[in-house]
């Protein structure tokens, strides 16, 4: 009987348990990831080109992309031969379009044709001081590709040929460049250096002070000569040295300049993002005046297919 009990009890008190829902605990809740934009193909009624970057960051995806296609759009508008790209075409930035996103647009689009590819970027910063002026620097190292959508030939018509089935892969890299260098630097005149020197020389050197006395005395003479009365002037100078200088002045100075947050140097804070950003855009306006311009102003132009976009 006593048992029948312990087990009957037993079944109630799990299945309360099953019920009920479960303790929270004191961790924080966990915060979903930012899921990533979805590209969704497009059709578009002009021949467009591409300009994808594939850094780990969103944003500087998107200032890559906008960076490339200002300037290749400029190229072909400025270009004095008709070989240099993008000319035929229209530039669209990528932002956050990844290779995968572009393939299926090349294989959704028959006028897309191709895209300029920033693979992922090494930046290095380095700063300089020398003491009255400061240097930042920022070098980035870039390369691009250009890749080409590529299609499957259309079919003869006839019931025997059937269409041919379409490409796995319409993607085909076309041209590589080679690793380009960019720099940005931004130099500042360092006032506090000079504001210290200043002041440790008021601080030490001694104040002169220079004093003058002039007498004046009348003659006595009687009678009084025929050119008249004489006078006598007389200057006394004495100098008189401050020891103690005007340290507690230069000292009330300083203090005021570095605490009122006035800053260090002559200009606006440096922005390593803004200068990195500028060294980027350097780097892709070399690749594309000495590589991609070079190659279709070149012998062989006509066997790269970006030259005609």
């Amino acid at each position: 009987m006593k048992r029948t009990v312990f087990l009957l009890v037993a079944g109630i008190a799990l299945a309360v348990a099953a019920a009920l829902p479960p303790a929270t605990t004191g961790a924080a809740p966990e915060v979903a990831p930012t899921p990533k934009p979805v590209w969704t193909p497009v059709r578009f009624s002009h021949p467009v080109v591409f300009t994808i970057a594939l850094d780990n960051e969103p944003q500087s995806n998107a200032r890559l992309t906008v960076a490339l296609a200002n300037r290749l759009t400029a190229n072909g508008k400025s270009a004095s031969t008709a070989s240099l790209p993008v000319r035929n075409s229209w530039v669209v930035p990528g932002g956050a379009m990844t290779l995968r996103d572009f393939t299926e647009q090349c294989a959704m689009d028959p006028n897309t044709v191709g895209a300029f590819v920033i693979l992922p970027t090494a930046v290095t910063s380095s700063f300089d001081n020398g003491i009255v002026l400061s240097r930042q620097n920022s070098e980035v190292f870039l390369n691009i590709i250009a890749a080409q959508c590529t299609r499957a030939a259309p079919a003869s018509g006839t019931a025997a040929s059937p269409a041919p089935a379409p490409s796995a892969n319409p993607l085909s890299i076309v041209w590589a460049s080679t690793t380009e260098h960019g720099v940005n630097v931004r130099t500042q005149v360092e006032f506090f250096p000079i504001a210290i020197l200043l002041s440790t020389y008021l601080a030490l050197a001694p104040q002169r002070t220079t004093q003058t006395t002039t007498v004046i005395s009348y003659p006595t003479v009687v009678p009084i000569p025929p050119g008249g009365e004489r006078t006598q002037v007389q200057q006394l100078s004495s100098n008189v040295l401050n020891a103690q200088g005007n340290a507690s002045l230069q000292s009330g100075v300083l203090t005021a300049f570095a605490g009122n947050g006035i800053g260090t140097t002559i200009g606006a804070a440096p922005s390593p993002e803004k200068q990195n950003f500028h060294a980027l855009d350097d780097a892709i306006g070399y690749i594309v005046r000495k590589q991609i311009n070079v190659a279709c102003a070149g012998p062989q132009a006509a066997s790269w297919p970006f030259c005609s976009w």
